[in-house]
């Protein structure tokens, strides 16, 4: 299947909330730093300095670390993928009469064949469905990864960078199932 189409969309608005990324920071961290500073019990400005400091670090090397991934997980598929031919599949499932004189009413061996042609079916626009969905989490993940990765400089909100990158993962094993 062909997604590159997807691409320069996804690109275009990628470098849109790149840009509100970094309109946001400012704001962002003043509000965090300023609650910090009026928690009663040991405000820590540094740890949303730091957070800040690591957020850019990471919305920085965000294509690089994507990039590793995909070549990781292509590297794994390409090593997988053999040449299928899907009239020889569909020949092999079928029912085998060498040897056998059942005739033309062998309703099992045809019952089989069917059923055997229905799951083959399934299968294939599984594999094409799998195929876009795939495309679809890892374009949304990345369309989204500068606001996730602004997510980072709260404590409270770590979990959503976190995710993030879980989900890359995720995307390159479902690819590799």
């Amino acid at each position: 299947m062909n997604f590159s189409h997807l691409i320069d969309i996804s690109k275009d608005i990628h470098s849109e909330l790149l840009t509100t990324y970094w309109i946001l920071l400012p704001a962002v961290v003043a509000i965090l730093i300023i609650f910090e500073l009026l928690k009663p019990e040991n405000p820590n400005p540094a740890d949303v300095l730091r957070r800040t400091v690591i957020s850019i670090l990471l919305l920085l090397s965000f294509d690089f670390i994507t990039d590793i991934i995909t070549y990781i997980g292509d590297g794994i598929v390409g090593r997988l993928n053999g040449y299928n031919d899907a009239w020889a599949i569909l020949k092999e499932m079928g029912p085998n009469h060498e040897g056998a004189d059942t005739g033309f009413f062998d309703l099992r061996g045809h019952f089989l064949y069917f059923l055997a042609m229905l799951s083959y079916l399934i299968a294939y626009l599984g594999f094409f469905m799998a195929e876009a969905l795939t495309h679809f989490v890892w374009l949304i993940l990345h369309i989204c990864s500068p606001l996730m990765i602004l997510c980072f400089i709260s404590k409270s909100t770590v979990g959503v960078t976190k995710s993030l990158y879980s989900g890359l993962i995720k995307v390159i094993v479902w690819k590799v199932l």
